[in-house]
């Protein structure tokens, strides 16, 4: 039997494909950050947008738009990728 995912909208998660090192996007204090993967002075973007947390749980730009879709530990974007949503401890 596995354990139900509980979403904690106080915690810290990253948004990432299993397969890969570094993550897409960190969901922080409800804002949406990007992984600047090309900067070496610093890891994280100024945020990029929020988490809404009403049904369905989703991550919305700046301008209103839709970026990816929560349902449980899934991330779905609206441009067909699939991610994994892990906590972290910071």
């Amino acid at each position: 039997m596995t354990a139900n995912f509980v979403f904690d909208p106080a915690a810290t998660y990253d948004v990432k494909d299993p397969d890969q090192k570094n993550p897409v996007w960190r969901i922080q204090n409800r804002r949406v950050y990007a992984y600047l993967e090309h900067d070496p002075r610093r890891d994280w973007s100024g945020d990029i947008g929020i988490l809404v947390l009403c049904s369905p749980r989703r991550l919305v730009d700046h301008d209103g738009h839709d970026m990816a879709f929560i349902d449980g530990p899934d991330v779905r974007c609206v441009d067909g990728r699939h991610f994994g949503l892990y906590q972290v401890n910071v």
